[in-house]
């Protein structure tokens, strides 16, 4: 995953979405990448875990500046207000709501690929969409295993 991120590429200038609900909608993704990455942030420091919020915090790093590129190339600003974080009272607590948190952006993403009006935005916006969908099933396996077998590396 970690090597292929850097693959994406986002032209400097793109046509303005003219669908003002998809831009609403995108703006919501962004605003949910963003607390994403504060939520991870948050549970990986309070239970003192590495994985798997290691990897998908520098993904989520990549979301956002993707995104921040295509509303740039857009010529839009991204004019979102960032939900706050859970406080979240226990490591299996925190599993769970970042397979929430993922697991509700992939119908997101998914209305935003099959409504976006041009391929760079579906290309950059699908790839996006594969790492999320790769993020829930990490969360997913994590909590299967008690929420405890991920903590501190895969591979112990």
């Amino acid at each position: 995953m970690g090597g292929q991120d850097q693959q994406l590429s986002i032209p400097d200038k793109l046509p303005a979405p003219k669908n003002a609900e998809w831009v609403k909608n995108f703006r919501q993704v962004y605003a949910l990448e963003k607390l994403s990455k504060a939520q991870y942030e948050a549970d990986s420091s309070k239970y003192g875990v590495n994985m798997p919020y290691h990897m998908i915090i520098w993904q989520e790093n990549n979301h956002i500046a993707w995104e921040e590129k295509l509303f740039s190339a857009y010529g839009i600003p991204t004019d979102s207000e960032v939900p706050p974080v859970k406080q979240t009272s226990r490591l299996q607590e925190a599993y769970k709501t970042g397979y929430n948190l993922e697991t509700d952006l992939i119908p997101r993403y998914e209305w935003l690929i099959k409504n976006a009006e041009d391929q760079s935005s579906r290309d950059a916006l699908d790839f996006i969409l594969m790492q999320t969908r790769m993020h829930a099933t990490m969360f997913k396996h994590v909590m299967s295993m008690g929420g405890t077998g991920m903590g501190h590396g895969m591979m112990r």
